[in-house]
């Protein structure tokens, strides 16, 4: 039977490109498009950094829509795109048993189903959910027809987009970052079907925050940009538009431009307490302790260690009983303020503290910042001899974490994972 690559043409589409248009700008002709598209051939390597430009996408990510090849079934029409779960009923997956009846208001389950992921990652971190979401996700939604039915089922797209996005961000905890980018490249597909721009412009502060975690300035600069623009567009929303201000300020400091990072943090301060007239209910929490670690990471990176000490203080003074995982964070990367400052003691004592809170939390993030810390420890060993004692206690914190990213529950997950179109 034929095949397709179903997500590929959907990605050009969303672009704005025709087949004419794409094979214009990139120097080759209509019917190579025509037969990337059917899976019959692949593009040369020499090509793919431009195709990747054109589509706006990683180059990664341009692998995994070249490697979504679906099969397609004939008919006497001709040939006709595979179908997935019945619109009506997309989605559910198991939420029907656990929320009541999806089927009368799928997106109600979902949108409960992402709120109690919301409150668990909190607690225990996105490296535990993550097998969990993915699973869900496996349940599947039809693209095509979703897109192509009546207005009211379009909040069913925004609700894939938000699962997915969720997704992403357990999945970068869970230290599997294909995955995590190709969950939020499809959330940002889904959330542009759904005509929700606050979800569309939260999407593009999620792939900015990844784009910044993993040194790539450019592409954290260019999603922060484009969330901004799909803002102007969507009802005021201060906390929304902090946020990607926020991470805009973050790109411009992994690039090195620490007089815009700090303008861009005066504007996401500004903004965090601007109207917000009204509120896609897929949107996630951005309040003043988040912005607070956001402000924090930047000044860390441009070196600033008494304004990033300030503001890890503000996030430290406002913290909340259910927010295990971000208070944790923020403790670690005061840990690493202390110690710039020479603050030994009261590093350890942090440390330590930290450690006695943090037993259920399985995040890479913090595995991240556990290794770190251990390292800068070590280096004063000599000096403090409280040290050897306190590192042989983050070592072990660090072993018992050693299975996220390489679970084989997690791998299966993955492989299902974000995979909305019937397959």
């Amino acid at each position: 039977m034929p095949s397709k690559r179903h997500r590929l043409a959907q990605r050009r589409k969303t672009v704005g490109h025709t087949q004419e248009s794409l094979a214009e700008k990139l120097g080759v002709d209509r019917t190579t498009v025509v037969r990337w598209e059917r899976g019959e051939s692949e593009p040369q390597p020499w090509v793919r950094p431009r195709l990747a430009d054109a589509l706006g996408v990683l180059p990664d990510e341009l692998s995994g829509l070249l490697a979504d090849v679906g099969v397609a079934e004939t008919s006497g029409a001709g040939v006709q795109p595979r179908r997935g779960l019945p619109v009506a009923d997309a989605y559910v997956g198991s939420s029907a048993s656990r929320h009541g009846p999806a089927q009368q208001a799928p997106q109600e389950a979902h949108l409960h189903f992402v709120q109690s992921l919301r409150m668990a990652d909190r607690r225990v971190g996105g490296g535990h959910l993550y097998a969990a979401v993915s699973a869900y996700l496996a349940g599947g939604i039809d693209h095509e027809r979703a897109v192509d039915a009546e207005q009211e089922l379009r909040p069913l797209l925004a609700a894939a987009a938000s699962l997915n996005e969720m997704a992403g961000w357990m999945a970068h905890d869970a230290a599997a970052t294909a995955q995590a980018r190709r969950h939020l490249s499809e959330a940002l597909l889904l959330a542009t079907q759904s005509s929700d721009r606050q979800l569309l412009a939260q999407v593009c502060a999620s792939l900015s925050h990844l784009a910044s975690h993993h040194g790539d300035a450019s592409h954290a600069l260019s999603h922060a940009r484009n969330g901004l623009e799909h803002l102007r567009y969507a009802p005021s929303h201060g906390r929304l538009q902090a946020r990607l201000l926020a991470m805009q300020a973050r790109g411009f400091a992994v690039a090195g431009q620490p007089l815009e990072a700090t303008r861009a943090l005066a504007d996401a301060e500004a903004a965090l307490h601007g109207p917000i007239t009204v509120a896609s209910e897929w949107l996630s929490p951005f309040d003043s302790t988040s912005f607070a670690i956001e402000a924090a990471r930047c000044f860390l990176r441009i070196g600033d260690l008494s304004e990033a000490h300030r503001r890890l203080q503000d996030a430290l003074a406002s913290r909340s009983a259910d927010r295990i995982r971000s208070t944790a964070f923020a403790q670690l990367m005061l840990v690493t303020v202390l110690i710039g400052k020479e603050r030994i003691d009261e590093a350890c004592a942090l440390t330590s503290q930290t450690l006695d809170e943090i037993t259920s939390l399985g995040s890479s993030m913090i595995l991240d910042h556990l290794v770190h810390t251990s390292i800068l420890l070590r280096s004063q060993a000599k000096t403090y001899v409280e040290i050897p004692a306190l590192v042989e206690r983050l070592q072990q914190a660090i072993l018992e974490r050693s299975w996220i990213g390489t679970m084989g529950a997690l791998r299966v997950g993955a492989a299902g994972a974000g995979r909305l179109d019937g397959g």
